[in-house]
């Protein structure tokens, strides 16, 4: 607000709520990049990766893979994957709540879960028995969700059909117990 009234010209015509409103807007929102670790050409990724998993879970009529998504976008399946655990850490924990050296959480189940490397068999098991412990950590709609959307693949358009509320509410259900799971299992 001191630096709009130090720079505001009047003889520009404009009046000085108008100016105000947008410097304070504008600044605001340059606090919010600048907390913001993640880089935008991640998020950017992201939104095209959820763009694409939405239309094509509309058109296709069935939770779609990442090679659905990878074939639409003209990418390919592991740039998918990247981004996704791209998003999936930046919605688990900031850079001073990550492990230290040795330590096993839920960040690592789920980083683990985007990779390919996670394909054989044991590993496979073994991160569905790590999240399966993370998911007891929540609340019981919690861990509805998490297990719907985790081990039954099911979308969350889907999965608000099944509770009776709205995608966007599943998806704020699903971050939350995620974010509860991560804090449990550190």
């Amino acid at each position: 607000m001191i630096d709009a009234v130090e720079k505001f010209q009047v003889e520009r015509g404009f009046k000085f709520e108008t100016y105000a409103a947008q410097r304070i807007r504008g600044a605001i929102i340059d606090e919010l990049r600048a907390a913001d670790w993640v880089p935008r050409s991640v998020r950017s990724k992201a939104r095209s990766v959820d763009q694409a998993t939405r239309a094509l879970e509309q058109r296709l009529m069935r939770p779609v893979t990442d090679d659905d998504v990878a074939e639409h976008l003209g990418w390919s399946t592991a740039d998918v994957r990247t981004v996704r655990a791209q998003v999936a850490m930046s919605h688990i924990a900031a850079l001073d709540g990550m492990p230290t050296t040795g330590e096993i959480n839920a960040l690592d189940t789920s980083a683990s879960l985007a990779m390919p490397e996670a394909s054989s068999p044991v590993e496979a098991r073994e991160t569905r028995s790590l999240l399966a412990a993370a998911i007891q950590s929540v609340r019981d709609r919690e861990q509805e969700v998490l297990r719907l959307y985790y081990f039954d693949s099911l979308t969350l358009a889907q999965i608000g059909q099944i509770l009776g509320v709205t995608e966007s509410r599943v998806s704020q259900i699903h971050s939350g117990a995620v974010k509860k799971a991560a804090r449990e299992g550190s």
